[in-house]
């Protein structure tokens, strides 16, 4: 008892007699425990945090596939890689065992895939709403889409005009003018009204030809059930339009996709100035931004295509108000309004998205549209199916995430019909036409002995 008495008190002296050094020892040991514990809180929060906006948003915490897959499995994969993840052949049992596992919540089908879609030209757009108001006999849509067949003729007509200067090929250029110029004439536009069939098929064949083609769209898409997925990711969220129904066929465009490949080009261009000079960037001192703008003063036809015969007088002068030592016509005053500088970007990007943007299709495909995306299956079929765009999301915390964002969601059904796998049913009637044909199958050994 004396000895840890004596202990204590040689202790609380040597504290006493060496205070400042004992508290600048205790300080800094204090301040490494506690840099330690918060450090590694923090990195585990850090940690916990994105493993969640991952598994809570497309991945899961776990993901099963065929055992016997050429590839391994990519959910983030990139576009056009033709990853061969392979099949799972009775889906059934495997959910079934695997929901009996502990701690199993639920099992989502999904299946990746790529696909294509071939969008359509300005050009392309009016013709069909031209055939569709000659269908319904629409008198006033007739003559205004009319106007504005004629209208993207005479700016084609002055393309043609100006790539006769420095063609190699003139008398292709002629051939094209002139049908170019038959379409302007008075002439092919009578008796359109009772019979319009052959001069749509000019339009379809000969005219439509000569326009710019529309954008090649690859859409990479996970295929899912939406319902059962929203219910297990809770980081989805609709933001345009709504969740494909129930029982019905389509797909959901990530917003960040949407925004990326969809949206018009001029408009896709000025976003994403806009966005580099609001960090920081000098059009003035960087090339990069310099040749961006570049770029989008050529684009200026994108925009004039889709403006119709009323609207470009208009959107004609009100250019002509803020560019008066312009001239020219709608393309010369366009091409001048895109030539953007420091000065300039955010009047004429408020200006373009405030009173040009409402006359054309801000996005090639809008929400409510149904677009034709086609796709190869194994063997080197093509098939095609035609799905309705009910709307775009993006996962809560995952907004900006190129990897996130470059994934679009399929029902099953249209997937099954892209992927070219064949239903119960199919498969039954199948059987049942060969078994009517006497189908049966012929080795290379024994082909001749067969036919003969």
């Amino acid at each position: 008892m004396d000895r840890i008495k004596m202990l204590t008190l040689l202790a609380l002296r040597t504290m006493v007699s060496h205070r400042v050094k004992n508290t600048i020892v205790g300080s800094i040991m204090i301040f490494g425990t506690m840099l330690v514990v918060v450090g590694t809180s923090l990195l585990d929060s850090i940690e916990a945090a994105m493993q969640k906006s991952i598994t809570s948003s497309i991945t899961g915490d776990a993901q099963v596939y065929a055992s016997d897959a050429e590839d391994k499995l990519a959910i983030f994969g990139q576009m056009g890689g033709g990853d061969d993840i392979g099949e799972i052949e009775d889906y059934a049992k495997v959910e079934k065992t695997l929901l009996a596992m502990p701690n199993v919540k639920a099992v989502v089908p999904m299946a990746l895939g790529n696909a294509a879609s071939f969008g359509k030209s300005e050009l392309d757009r009016v013709l069909f709403s031209l055939r569709q108001a000659a269908r319904d006999k629409d008198t006033a849509m007739l003559s205004q889409k009319q106007a504005h067949v004629r209208q993207i003729a005479s700016l084609m007509l002055e393309e043609n005009t100006n790539a006769a200067e420095i063609s190699t090929d003139p008398e292709k250029l002629a051939d094209e003018r002139a049908q170019i110029q038959t379409v302007m004439g008075d002439d092919f536009w009578q008796g359109f009204e009772q019979n319009p069939e052959p001069q749509l098929e000019f339009l379809d064949t000969r005219l439509a030809p000569l326009s710019t083609e529309g954008r090649l769209l690859y859409v990479r898409y996970i295929a899912t059930d939406p319902e059962l997925f929203v219910k297990s990711f809770d980081r989805f969220q609709i933001v345009d339009g709504t969740m494909i129904p129930e029982g019905k066929r389509g797909i959901l465009f990530s917003k960040r996709y949407y925004e990326m490949q969809v949206k018009n080009r001029v408009a896709r261009e000025l976003d994403a100035i806009k966005k580099d000079v609001d960090a920081g960037g000098v059009i003035a001192t960087d090339e990069v931004l310099k040749n961006r703008i570049d770029r989008l003063s050529r684009l200026s036809s994108v925009v004039v295509f889709q403006l119709d015969a009323e609207e470009t007088p208009l959107v004609f002068n009100k250019l002509q108000k803020i560019l008066p030592q312009t001239k020219g016509g709608i393309d010369e005053l366009m091409t001048e309004f895109l030539k953007v500088d420091d000065t300039t970007l955010s009047d004429r990007y408020a200006y373009f998205y405030k009173e040009i943007a409402p006359m054309i299709d801000v996005y090639d495909i809008g929400v409510g549209d149904e677009m034709v995306l086609q796709s190869f299956t194994k063997s080197g079929y093509a098939k095609s199916v035609k799905v309705k765009i009910w709307g775009t999301f993006n996962f809560r915390g995952l907004e900006t995430s190129d990897l996130a964002g470059s994934t679009n969601i399929m029902d099953l059904v249209s997937f099954r019909a892209l992927y070219g796998k064949m239903t119960a049913d199919q498969r039954e009637e199948l059987s049942t036409i060969k078994a009517e044909a006497d189908v049966q199958a012929v080795t290379a050994e024994n082909a001749e002995e067969t036919l003969f």
